[in-house]
């Protein structure tokens, strides 16, 4: 912890250039993770089958669309590296596929869980330790509620993004790159219609991103604030009765308490407005691959195991897509 007090801090942070500055955010996000060090082995493992239940995942949509070429021409549906294959060898290989993807997802979840408990214990403990070595000069700086905040509710931010976001940008990415990947093998002009809508969603996910990412550090400097005048005033409890000071103490509280929620509803505005733009850009994105599609389809350029196929690629692409304004605020 620094010994400069946080409005020398903000001061000195918003000196920074923003390039500096994301830089600086970036070495200490990555600062973190000494703490995963001691536990790499189950976090490789951990890693190892998410990879293993993304790529099944992506199995999904070939296995689905291989299906309905099976059942509308026998003989004819192919898997790649199995050749020719029956309609209920193709619904027995999705059944295995899906089987082995919820296993996978099980060891994975279970193994991220796990490191990340352990690396916030460890993180807690060395975060108390560095508290209480600390000077006297850096605790009449600051508040004892502002500091019990940032071990408890701050702590709390850094396990959502050990145990949740981590492996999420993980599953996005192998959705992101193998569905655009698996897309082109599809079809070359439903893969340019469909290119064409990413750069908007792109734009929509970092200009969101970087709002949420300002309303999350809001929140939690407001809520330091709201714990900082719980903490006061237990500690003086006795000298709060005596002075009859309840009324002062509540007001504190609930104009602090108001400043929290206001950061968060506007948090939650800026997410249902990018929620509604993604909602109408998803969509409107699948409509006109379907159109596109369903001409093709009508003149034979591409089969029905096809069409289906490649929407369900596209909307992989679209959600890994949508998932990357709310990680990156996370992060």
């Amino acid at each position: 912890m620094a010994r400069s007090s946080p409005a020398q801090t903000e001061l000195a942070q918003e000196r920074l250039p923003r390039a500096a500055l994301n830089r600086e955010n970036l070495r200490q996000t990555f600062a973190l993770a000494r703490y995963i060090r001691p536990y790499r082995m189950r976090f490789f493992s951990g890693l190892t089958t998410l990879f293993i239940s993304a790529t099944l995942g992506l199995a999904f949509p070939l296995l689905a669309g291989t299906l309905i070429d099976a059942a509308l021409h026998p003989g004819v549906a192919t898997v790649p590296m199995l050749g020719a294959l029956s309609l209920n060898q193709v619904a027995l290989l999705l059944a295995v596929s899906v089987t082995m993807q919820a296993l996978a997802s099980f060891n994975s979840a279970l193994s991220f869980n796990r490191v990340g408990q352990s690396a916030l214990a460890d993180l807690r403990r060395d975060c108390y330790g560095r508290l209480i070595s600390l000077p006297m000069a850096f605790f009449a700086q600051r508040r004892v509620g502002e500091l019990t905040s940032r071990i408890s509710t701050d702590v709390a931010q850094i396990e959502g993004a050990l145990i949740d976001a981590l492996p999420q940008i993980c599953r996005q990415t192998v959705f992101l790159l193998g569905g655009i990947t698996m897309i082109a093998l599809t079809s070359g002009r439903l893969t340019a219609v469909m290119l064409g809508t990413l750069p908007l969603l792109i734009a929509a996910a970092v200009f969101f991103g970087r709002r949420l990412r300002g309303f999350a550090r809001e929140t939690q400097d407001q809520l330091a604030a709201t714990n900082t005048i719980v903490e006061e005033t237990l500690q003086a409890i006795a000298s709060v009765k005596a002075f009859a000071n309840e009324s002062f103490e509540l007001g504190r509280y609930e104009r602090a308490n108001a400043r929290v929620l206001a950061a968060a509803l506007s948090a939650a505005r800026w997410r249902a407005v990018f929620v509604a733009f993604f909602i109408v850009a998803l969509f409107g994105g699948i409509v006109i691959v379907l159109w596109f599609g369903a001409g093709l389809l009508q003149s034979g350029g591409i089969s029905p195991g096809q069409l289906t196929r490649f929407v369900l690629y596209t909307t992989f692409v679209a959600g890994a897509m949508g998932q990357a304004a709310e990680l990156f605020s996370q992060i």
